[in-house]
């Protein structure tokens, strides 16, 4: 039997923005988009400081972004988002190690080490994204 433990983003809340220039994507009816080259989709991980109000005090972590360059390969990003939420800096492959903490559902602190990384991607799915 395999266990995992839990990923920081199981409890993220998740933003999903797509951008398409120029040519859209297709649908091939089997699931499957095909997403033309220059996609970007890009996800975006946030946490409220107290999930019993997750609209309120939201504050933006993180974004994974999958550019799609060429045909055969995506390029991967990560971004991390500083402490005022007005930007967020470009992580190398190496990532950085970020400490946050919430309130739970439950009414419990946690702590959070998160480790943004990036890497190549090949035949990137929905479920990954």
């Amino acid at each position: 039997m395999i266990s995992c433990l839990p990923l920081f983003s199981d409890n993220a809340i998740k933003f999903r923005n797509v951008i398409v220039h120029d040519v859209p994507a297709q649908y091939d009816g089997d699931g499957v988009m095909d997403f033309p080259v220059g996609t970007a989709l890009i996800k975006t991980f946030a946490f409220p400081s107290d999930f019993r109000e997750p609209e309120k005090n939201l504050r933006l972590i993180g974004e994974r972004s999958y550019c799609c360059v060429r045909k055969s390969s995506t390029q991967a990003l990560a971004y991390v988002w500083n402490e005022d939420q007005s930007d967020a800096e470009l992580k190398g492959f190496a990532g950085k190690r970020l400490w946050f903490s919430f309130i739970d559902k439950a009414g419990e602190p946690v702590s959070l080490n998160m480790r943004f990384r990036t890497e190549p991607v090949q035949g990137l799915s929905f479920h990954q994204w």
